[in-house]
């Protein structure tokens, strides 16, 4: 059977009431009349010896497939995924179809129809189930299954909907999933609905995100389809009051109604009042600046936040609150009328700035109790990118700037042409003092200091120094150029070595752990910071509980778990090296950092987790570090990475 005789199949099952035109359908399927009448005497004898339907050819009228209900639901679904060539698939093409045929039927399936027509045993069928279950727990579903029935999905239409148009979220993989979910609608389906969207943002003068405009393509299509299968959207009616009030209502109503009439259906107040709350929620580009008050507040509420606990100006940047306020007014919307989004950079984020997705999480969980919202965590992974954005451009802003001290042995005014020299010359250093060489023990302890330049050689100095002529020639400012070069090269391993010298002890690290869940390594691992003094005993609980809100996987087969800071007593590391990698959220680990810091100094805790979120990007060193056998020996080549 060609790909254009299942097209033609899908559109007559599709069409519950009234005719087709042979001309409508040979436009459709952009072919001639002639090859549409061809089609249709090939399909006949298939519908009459697979069901009780009929092909109603009738003159003047046109073509009707006149069928049950419970038959056109069989054809249709033995349609939409029957595939041209008969091969096994990919596990993750294969998840995606046993996902979306469960998704959208409307009877239970048997584990003999699903085993067999994906060329599987029931084995295999059976970790493929489990799977997809774990997955639509997330979407508020459930996968249920009667013995001699067969396996369902259980769950309102609208998780439905939400899973279908984030089945990539299944499989991690959006190359794979788009074009699967592309395939399950005719390429003219795309085009009309594609054509339709534009002409809506051209009519209202906003422009909708590539991710924005993809899931509306969807949503919308979806509701074509499943409204013709009579499978509708329910509202409340306060819902629908209240999203009347929008004028996104009136864009949807009149999308609906030009889409109604070229896919021939009618769609119900509820499928306007659903796709509404999509086009709200679906985040635009040059958004002019929103006033919500309820957006403003909860936008300042979290630079607030952020600024208290990392000591860093976010409520001075301007930038960072108007591209809050633009995110927030969508994402509060959809929260506010339980629209899921899908952030495909979700494992991205938190492997790349786990310091601040945390920090987040911890402020969000916060403020869901007083604002009394659940944000999920792709929406904090968002947020997560404006405050990374604000970071680089306060880095930018103070240039990086290294804080200097100057030891001069000849005199005030000496000092002071040569610290004038140095600002000049060199716009990246923050010069904090000039002193003498017998003041500078005392200013150490008191002053964070990257390196010194003095006048005179120094004994026994372990921050970086270099020696230079107070007149500062020209070729020493090449040699001070030089020093700060390497200087920038080395700061990084020096700071590792530093950071894991202090904070981890070799009682505290499990090499070749036996662990078979990851709570079961959490628990074991906080109970070892409890009993040696270094967390409140409340803390191993916590520590789970954070685990539940959002997996600490950052990729790699990396895990950093943590609790509430206000339950360390002092500051730790525990680490367990896992015998065998095991499920954590929806990752594979084997290496788990335990990280127990308090408010001790955020720039402390912040380069920690950049190390370790740098660990994660070095293959290498990472499979020589989870092949050690001893905790010392883990220790040494943690703190020896520098050399190799």
């Amino acid at each position: 059977m060609k790909d254009r005789h299942r097209e033609l199949m899908r559109l007559l099952l599709e069409n519950h009431e009234g005719f087709f035109l042979v001309k409508e359908l040979a436009d459709r399927l952009s072919c001639s009349d002639k090859t549409i009448r061809n089609d249709l005497d090939f399909l006949q004898p298939y519908i009459k010896k697979e069901t009780n339907g009929s092909l109603i050819r009738r003159t003047g009228f046109g073509i009707q497939l006149v069928i049950e209900d419970d038959e056109r639901d069989w054809l249709y679904q033995k349609f939409s995924f029957q595939s041209s060539n008969s091969v096994e698939l990919s596990q993750n093409e294969r998840l995606l179809e046993l996902a979306y045929k469960l998704l959208t039927a409307n009877e239970p399936m048997t584990l003999h129809y699903l085993s067999t027509s994906h060329f599987i045993n029931r084995s295999v069928l059976k970790k493929d189930l489990e799977q997809i279950n774990h997955w639509l727990k997330t979407m508020n579903l459930t996968l249920h299954s009667t013995q001699k029935v067969g396996v369902t999905i259980e769950g309102n239409e609208r998780s439905r909907r939400s899973a279908l148009v984030n089945l990539g979220k299944l499989v991690q993989n959006k190359t794979i999933s788009r074009p699967f979910l592309k395939k399950q609608f005719a390429l003219y389906e795309i085009e009309l609905v594609e054509k339709e969207l534009r002409n809506l943002q051209n009519e209202h003068s906003i422009t909708y995100t590539d991710e924005s405009f993809e899931n509306l393509l969807y949503h919308t299509l979806f509701i074509i389809k499943r409204t013709k299968l009579r499978q509708p959207i329910l509202v409340t009616d306060k819902e629908e009051e209240q999203i009347k009030e929008y004028e996104e209502y009136e864009w949807s109503k009149s999308l609906l109604k030009k889409l109604g009439i070229v896919f021939v259906a009618h769609f119900p107040v509820g499928e306007v009042a659903y796709l509404a709350l999509h086009l709200i929620g679906a985040k635009r580009t040059g958004v002019s600046i929103i006033r919500e008050p309820e957006v403003e507040r909860l936008g300042l509420a979290l630079i607030n936040r952020m600024t208290e606990m990392t000591n860093l100006s976010f409520n001075a940047d301007s930038t960072l609150l108007e591209g809050l306020r633009v995110h927030l007014y969508a994402a509060l919307n959809r929260i506010q009328y339980g629209l899921s989004v899908s952030n495909p950079m979700l494992q991205e984020i938190k492997r790349m700035y786990p310091y601040l997705f945390d920090l987040l999480i911890q402020i969000t969980e916060e403020m869901n109790e007083n604002w009394k919202l659940t944000i999920p965590e792709d929406e904090i992974a968002y947020l997560t990118l404006h405050f990374e954005a604000a970071v680089e451009r306060l880095q930018s802003a103070r240039g990086e700037k290294k804080n200097v001290v100057i030891v001069c042995h000849l005199g005030v005014g000496m000092s002071q042409l040569l610290q004038t020299k140095l600002e000049r010359k060199f716009s990246s250093l923050a010069v904090l003092n000039c002193i003498g060489r017998t003041a500078l023990h005392d200013f150490l302890n008191h002053h964070q200091v990257d390196f010194i330049i003095s006048t005179v050689e120094l004994e026994r100095q372990s921050i970086p120094h270099i020696v230079i002529s107070p007149l500062l020639n020209t070729e020493e400012e090449s040699k001070l150029g030089s020093f700060m070069g390497k200087l920038d090269q080395t700061n990084r391993e020096e700071r590792r070595n530093a950071i894991f010298s202090t904070y981890l002890e070799s009682d505290l690290v499990f090499v070749q752990y036996d662990g078979n869940h990851r709570y079961k390594v959490i628990e074991m691992l906080s109970n070892a910071l409890y009993e040696k003094g270094f967390v409140k005993k409340e803390y191993v609980h916590n520590a789970l509980i954070r685990e539940r809100t959002s997996s600490t996987a950052i990729g790699s087969g990396i895990a950093i778990p943590h609790g509430n800071p206000s339950l360390i007593l002092k500051p730790g590391i525990a680490v367990a090296v896992l015998k065998e990698p095991i499920e954590w959220g929806d990752e594979q680990v084997n290496l788990v950092f335990l990280l127990a810091l308090g408010n001790q100094g955020n720039g402390v805790t912040r380069e920690l987790f950049r190390e370790i979120s740098s660990i994660s990007e070095q293959p290498f060193f990472l499979r020589k570090l989870t092949q050690q056998t001893s905790a010392k020996d883990f220790i040494n080549c943690l703190e020896t990475n520098v050399t190799d």
